[in-house]
């Protein structure tokens, strides 16, 4: 005989042990939806701090590689650019051919193409004997200089051999055995902020982009105690003239790169020494270079 006191107890123990109930659920399942909100909310914050990171990261390999190409070639500023006067008759050409607050154009030898006379190269010549013709090429700027004297031209055609340049007029002047002959290139560094992209432009070829999202460039210039060249408040509207651009022998470069996008709930105030200003989202990387001119 089942007594149902002892029934209603077994039906109560089988709930318990088997099966929930209603608020039990309820519990559950908002302690479910807590746990996918929290990593939810890591999740998106994880997302966006990566993606943040990425174009920080972004921005300064655009700083970089623009300051490393710019600063190559500053560096050699001048570099084979002869300096003889040919006493007093002759004026060397500029090694800085223009410098603003902005912009900067020089000539040197790029690649390192130099070689020397192994014979005398006389007055009327229109042939060069050298030690090797390698590196030169049709529509090179050469220059040929003795330490005094100088003239320069454009090579009309490929080397006669590889100890040999043919010339397209003759020279001017004699020139000794041991006379050095440079190619030169002219290079020419521009920002204006329209597009964000520091241009650089060789032998007045294509211009062309070194790194985008470019905020802010800046070029200073010093002489030889160390006093800036030009120097104005706010900083812009800076042209140096021939004489102060002669006497220049230290170049302060300044490459501001941005983000490619504005970061979320970031707000800031930028003003730059042109006296422009500016408030937005966008993180900036900022890279400075002193670069003396050793060959000026």
């Amino acid at each position: 005989m089942v007594f149902p006191e002892r029934m209603h107890r077994s039906r109560i123990c089988i709930r318990q042990d088997g099966g929930f109930s209603l608020v039990e659920l309820l519990i559950a399942l908002a302690v479910g939806l807590l746990l996918v909100s929290a990593i939810y909310a890591t999740y998106i914050f994880q997302s966006r701090s990566t993606k943040q990171e990425d174009l920080r990261m972004e921005a300064g390999q655009n700083a970089r590689n623009s300051m490393d190409v710019l600063s190559r070639d500053v560096r050699m500023l001048g570099a084979g650019v002869p300096t003889g006067t040919c006493s007093g008759t002759l004026t060397p050409p500029d090694k800085i051919i223009s410098a603003t607050n902005n912009s900067i154009q020089f000539r040197f030898n790029l690649d390192a193409y130099v070689t020397q006379l192994t014979a005398q190269a006389a007055s009327g010549s229109n042939t060069l004997p050298v030690v090797s013709s390698s590196g030169f090429a049709a529509g090179q700027l050469i220059y040929i200089s003795d330490g005094v004297c100088w003239e320069s031209m454009t090579l009309a055609a490929a080397p006669g051999s590889s100890t040999q340049i043919n010339l397209p007029t003759t020279l001017s002047r004699t020139y000794s055995a041991g006379s050095s002959v440079n190619v030169v290139d002219t290079v020419s560094y521009a920002y204006d902020g329209d597009p964000l992209e520091l241009q650089r432009t060789l032998n007045g070829g294509t211009t062309e982009a070194l790194a985008n999202d470019i905020d802010y460039v800046q070029f200073k210039y010093y002489d030889s105690s160390g006093t800036q060249i030009g120097s104005a408040t706010p900083y812009t509207g800076v042209t140096l003239t021939s004489s102060q651009r002669s006497s220049a022998r230290k170049v302060s470069i300044l490459v501001v790169a941005r983000t490619s996008r504005e970061e979320n709930q970031k707000s800031s105030t930028v003003t730059y020494e042109d006296g422009t200003s500016k408030t937005d989202g966008y993180h900036r990387i900022y890279l400075e270079s002193d670069l003396q001119l050793r060959n000026m």
